[in-house]
């Protein structure tokens, strides 16, 4: 696959989790082209009530490990999410929250700008 994306000037970037081996941490970051995308919980992606209480921990044995920048997503969408995890990486990725915004506004005429005031919330902390 990265040979494959190369042709079509893509990036491939990888993932891990909190179970990945700190060795597998290492060869996953050889394979990732720009960074390493963490993911913040075992199981599925999706906005969850809060973050997994061994966040902290894990990403701090994740920045023992990489060089490369890593992002941390899954789960992630309160402005609280952010602050924390922003303090521990080098990005927060916040998706499902937005994919279920869209999907229950798609139809308003306010869309765009429900999305621009949800993103600025997100990202009060960080200023």
């Amino acid at each position: 696959i990265k040979e494959l994306a190369a042709v079509y000037g893509l990036s491939t970037i990888f993932l891990i989790s909190p179970t990945t081996a700190n060795k597998r941490m290492k060869m996953i970051e050889k394979l990732s082209d720009d960074f390493v995308y963490c993911i913040s919980v075992t199981g599925t992606t999706g906005t969850r009530e809060k973050l997994a209480q061994n966040i902290e921990p894990y990403l701090k044995r994740v920045k023992s490990q990489l060089k490369k920048p890593y992002v941390v997503g899954f789960g992630i969408s309160a402005a609280e999410d952010v602050k924390k995890i922003s303090g521990h990486s080098d990005g927060v990725v916040v998706g499902s929250a937005l994919i279920k915004m869209i999907e229950k506004y798609k139809n308003s005429d306010n869309l765009p700008e429900r999305i621009k005031k949800y993103i600025r919330t997100l990202t009060k902390p960080l200023q």
